[in-house]
């Protein structure tokens, strides 16, 4: 099935979303599953709450898929959550393909009441937001 997934996910672009909903499974464990959990290491962490500390332990376990294939699909991962996949309802010209610098992740296009704007992908801290017509005048 893990095969399956990979091909599916990195010949036929398929996401893991639909990934999930083909495979009635939640597609955050199908991204875990074949990003963190194929390869010929596992790691398992104990949480020992009489020393108050995480013990984490690597496993050797025979891999699932190739470490070529486990980093084409990480890559492409990277990708998908910094570039522009699908339409967006209002047009934003630099969606997705500015950077904030911290971060490291695209600036995505947001409305706001008759304002459009642009703030860093899941804002991951940061709030900021930047009018969308001064930037594209500017720019």
């Amino acid at each position: 099935m893990v095969e399956e997934w990979a091909r599916l996910y990195l010949d036929e672009d398929v996401s893991f979303r639909e990934l999930g909903k083909r495979y009635e499974m939640n597609p955050s464990n199908i991204h875990k599953t074949l990003t963190k959990r194929c390869g010929t290491k596992w790691v398992i962490n104990f949480n020992e709450k009489s020393l108050r500390k995480v013990i984490s332990e690597e496993i050797e376990v025979p891999e699932l898929l190739s470490e070529s294939t486990i980093q084409r699909i990480k890559e492409k991962c990277k990708a998908r959550r910094t570039w522009q996949h699908g339409s967006q309802k209002y047009e934003y010209l630099l969606s997705r393909i500015i950077f904030d610098k911290d971060t490291g992740y695209a600036l995505t296009g947001t409305n706001n009441v008759d304002k459009r704007n642009y703030r860093p992908y899941r804002c991951n801290g940061k709030t900021y937001s930047i009018n969308a017509d001064d930037f594209e005048n500017a720019f």
